[in-house]
């Protein structure tokens, strides 16, 4: 991502013969994008929420000294400096940013001294390009706790950090939450290939509860080998409001 001649966020592509382009070509701008020309689709001008690891960098820049502070190549301060006037911009315009935790970390499964060491480097890396934040949107959905109210030392960590706000995953219903008066959770339903390919096959899919399917996929898809069912590569569990399982292990 970058700012355009505009003042707005773009992005910049190189195309098969190797020439770079701007273009709305990633979903913030795709979303600007359409916005600027359906302004009643935006509620007082909130555009979505970005979830933000750091470990491979923040917003398409090498701003992690862990991973590139040793690289000759690679110029971290002056990333940081790019990326902070990215977000800062995308603040500005309606964004707003939550945690996935650092290193793509399944919270479920973490010790906790993996999870205090990760919670640590996202302070380190990430809040301080795109500000503080008390959404975290858990990867791969895990939780930290079933449908029992949240108590525990992960608990204690997340909310000591100062998240308030907190998304697993679980399309096995249109909607689950849990309100208290220290927290928010909140279910999100996963929209992907996998999800729309269970759709495709399962007439009681929750997808079904919010739009049609077979008019979201785009049919170009079929030429890539999207058939709309199961694979053994590519199986798909409907995920339960009690836990949810991660679907690959963290490398």
């Amino acid at each position: 991502m970058v700012i355009g001649d505009d003042g707005a966020v773009t992005n910049t592509y190189e195309d098969a013969s190797g020439t770079s382009v701007e273009g709305a070509y990633d979903m913030p701008a795709v979303v600007d994008e359409f916005v600027e020309k359906h302004p009643d689709f935006s509620y007082r001008g909130s555009k979505g929420i970005l979830a933000l690891t750091g470990y491979n960098g923040v917003l398409g820049y090498r701003t992690s000294d862990i991973e590139y502070g040793n690289d000759p190549d690679i110029d971290v301060d002056e990333q940081k400096k790019r990326a902070t006037a990215v977000a800062d911009t995308l603040k500005d315009d309606g964004w707003v940013f939550a945690s996935h935790t650092w290193g793509h970390t399944n919270v479920t499964d973490a010790s906790m001294t993996r999870l205090t060491a990760d919670t640590t480097k996202w302070k380190d890396e990430v809040a301080p390009i795109i500000g503080d934040t008390d959404l975290m949107i858990f990867p791969f959905g895990a939780d930290i706790s079933g449908v029992a109210p949240y108590n525990g030392p992960k608990y204690q960590l997340l909310k000591d950090d100062g998240f308030d706000f907190y998304f697993s995953i679980d399309s096995s219903t249109p909607a689950w939450g849990q309100l208290t008066g220290d927290y928010v959770r909140q279910a999100r339903i996963n929209v992907d290939g996998l999800s729309m390919a269970a759709a495709k096959t399962n007439d009681q899919h929750v997808l079904h509860d919010f739009f049609d399917v077979d008019e979201a996929i785009d049919p170009a898809r079929a030429e890539h080998g999207f058939q709309g069912s199961r694979t053994a590569s590519s199986p798909l569990r409907r995920l339960p409001a009690t836990r949810v399982s991660p679907r690959r292990n963290e490398p």
